[in-house]
């Protein structure tokens, strides 16, 4: 069955990897004109990573990535360490992996095009309509993209919406969705790591919730073996009068890390001379009731975008795509014909994914103002708050449980239907 996929991103290309050894002829279109990166660090969760195991990718991506022991943060209000929650704290030996987006990207690019995924570059689905099929329109093709296999047929037996939180598809679709900008961002830019820096931890420091700076380790880049990390400094995104925020310059933003973090982010400090080496990093929170209508299916961010402050955005498009694979499995294990079920594949796949993604949403809408936000109050409520988490053995296991991507809700985990399939860092 011909099976079209919006978007070469995370959440499109594995789900691309995954239909296409199950027998579809899946078509991958891509507005840009290449394979593009946006953005630089990201964090891969031991979910995550068993689908990359399943896929048979991890490998690569470990030989590549810089592996994570947890998150740590402190806050000059409690003049401590009030943020520690390793993944240890759900099994021993386990971990995350830091990467930089352009390696994970390309190792599943590598892996679709080697299982016969056709791609069409310069092209992104600019309309449908749904029937007994899902009848496409595509943008005009650039003049420079670099097209691999012929041209697509404009009719497919399923259309999956992967092309991201800035995508207009929903619109266009009887999927209801409802997409909410968070009022605070980031500046981000990539660095090298030197050794001496790389605690293999995502370290952050916060003042309050108006100021917060992270170091987050993410290995090598796809076209170099220097190690490297992801450099972000929140900021408010409704009141843009400089990239480093009030009229400031990058001298006087350096001044301002210092002045949270001491010395100890000199080396890096060092390596940024110039405004262009950073980068702007707004998000959305986009909800929607259910992810299908008929034929036609939405997935990663484009279907339930969120704030990073959890590390699940890459990761959730994973898992996505694992899951997208467990309901055909279901339903032609079933006995039941590939050519008419889309639809009831699609609805498994909605009620399957539902729990999960609910309470990672509804966690990233709570938690994220605890340390993005100008109150005075709930900084104060966070530092409490996490610093007794601590030391109660049933709250620091919910934090790590949440790290790993393994809740199903605020009071429950580990009861999906479809299994998340952890892997706790050692051989299966």
């Amino acid at each position: 069955m011909a099976v079209a996929i919006d978007g070469a991103g995370v959440a499109g290309l594995a789900t691309s990897i995954y239909l296409k050894r199950s027998g579809q002829d899946v078509h991958v279109f891509e507005r840009a004109q290449t394979l593009e990166a946006v953005g630089s660090g990201i964090m891969v969760q031991p979910s995550g990573m068993a689908v990359l195991h399943e896929l048979g990718l991890l490998d690569q991506c470990l030989r590549k990535g810089a592996p994570l022991k947890g998150v740590l943060g402190t806050s000059p209000l409690s003049q401590r360490l009030i943020l520690d929650t390793r993944y240890e704290h759900w099994k021993p030996g386990a971990h995350g992996l830091g990467m930089h987006r352009s390696v994970l990207l390309n190792v599943l690019y590598e892996e679709a095009k080697r299982c016969g995924v056709q791609f069409q570059f310069g092209l992104g689905v600019n309309d449908f309509i749904s029937g007994d099929k899902v009848r496409i329109s595509v943008t005009e093709p650039h003049p420079l993209a670099d097209y691999e296999g012929v041209r697509s047929p404009a009719e497919y037996d399923a259309l999956i919406l992967a092309s991201g939180r800035n995508s207009t598809l929903q619109y266009k679709s009887p999927i209801q969705h409802r997409a909410t900008p968070y009022s605070w961002g980031a500046i981000w830019a990539t660095v090298e790591l030197p050794d001496k820096l790389n605690q293999g931890v995502l370290r952050q420091w916060y003042n309050r919730s108006r100021q917060m700076f992270g170091i987050l380790p993410i290995g090598e880049s796809a076209n170099s073996t220097q190690r490297l990390c992801s450099l972000f400094w929140s900021r408010p995104v409704d009141t843009d009068i400089s990239l480093f925020g009030d009229g400031g310059t990058l001298e006087s933003w350096k001044e301002k890390v210092r002045a949270l973090v001491g010395t100890v982010a000199d080396p890096l400090l060092e390596q940024l001379q110039s405004a262009d080496q950073f980068a702007l990093a707004t998000y959305t929170d986009i909800k929607m009731p259910a992810w299908n209508c008929d034929r036609v299916l939405a997935i990663g961010d484009c279907a339930h975008s969120m704030s990073p402050q959890l590390g699940q955005g890459a990761n959730m498009g994973l898992v996505d795509a694992r899951a997208i694979a467990q309901a055909v499995e279901w339903h032609t294990g079933n006995g039941s014909s590939r050519d008419g079920h889309w639809p009831s594949i699609f609805a498994a796949y909605s009620t399957w994914r539902r729990d999960h993604l609910s309470y990672y949403q509804s966690a990233s809408r709570h938690l994220t103002p605890l340390f993005q936000s100008s109150s005075l109050i709930t900084p104060i409520i966070r530092d409490v708050a996490l610093l007794a988490a601590q030391h109660v053995g049933f709250v620091r296991n919910h934090a790590a449980t949440t790290l790993i991507g393994g809740r199903t809700g605020w009071l429950k985990t580990n009861d999906l239907i479809v299994p998340l399939h952890f892997w706790d860092g050692k051989a299966p």
